[in-house]
């Protein structure tokens, strides 16, 4: 299921003829207290835009957009195992005409867990085998929110880069025997999703 959803959105991601430039994310995620980065291609599949009346004299701006987030990501738990998580993420986002934005968001991945320290196994005849790469293969199922705000919007010339915090929380299944609850943070920076 995740290799279709991950193939899927690579496929939709594809450069196209006069279409606009692809908008990569950038990140830090943070378990707890352990570090680690994400990357992804943030990719609109439709986009809306409405201008309504304002509290304030004037009007506002509404964008809407549907995204899919390609990414991998990966952290260390010091002593226990590396993590690394491909997978995709559908993304609803709604902004504002400030710069201001907020998003809900699914997604689904693989995970691998790499085991810390030295691993071993025997084999058909009985003798002991270092593994350097023994680990976990999971699914990875998350959920989450996002807010943020888009820096040109701020003050003419302005960065063309928009930051954002994304609590999110995935399960990994199966886990030794059963599932694991698993809480990370970013703290990323992306290009500027919206059209001006």
């Amino acid at each position: 299921m995740s290799a279709l959803l991950m193939a899927a959105s690579l496929a939709l991601a594809a450069p196209k003829k006069n279409a606009e430039p692809l908008v990569w994310n950038t990140s830090y995620v943070a378990q707890g207290l352990r570090p680690g980065f994400k990357i992804g291609l943030d990719y609109p599949l439709a986009e809306s835009r409405k201008v309504r009346d304002s509290r304030r004299p004037g009007k506002k701006t509404v964008r809407r957009a549907l995204v899919v987030e390609p990414s991998v990501m990966a952290w260390h738990h010091w002593g226990n195992h590396t993590p690394i998580t491909a997978g995709a993420q559908l993304i609803y986002r709604k902004g504002f005409g400030n710069g201001r934005h907020r998003e809900l968001f699914v997604g689904q991945g693989a995970t691998y867990a790499i085991n810390a320290g030295r691993t071993y196994s025997f084999d058909d005849s009985g003798e002991l085998q270092g593994s350097a790469l023994a680990g976990n293969l999971m699914s990875a199922t998350s959920v989450g929110f996002g807010l943020g705000r888009d820096l040109s919007r701020r003050k003419k010339g302005g960065p063309d880069l928009t930051w954002y915090v994304r609590p999110t929380a995935t399960i990994w299944a199966p886990y030794n025997s059963g599932v694991a609850p698993v809480l990370t943070i970013e703290l990323g920076v992306r290009r500027a999703w919206s059209q001006r």
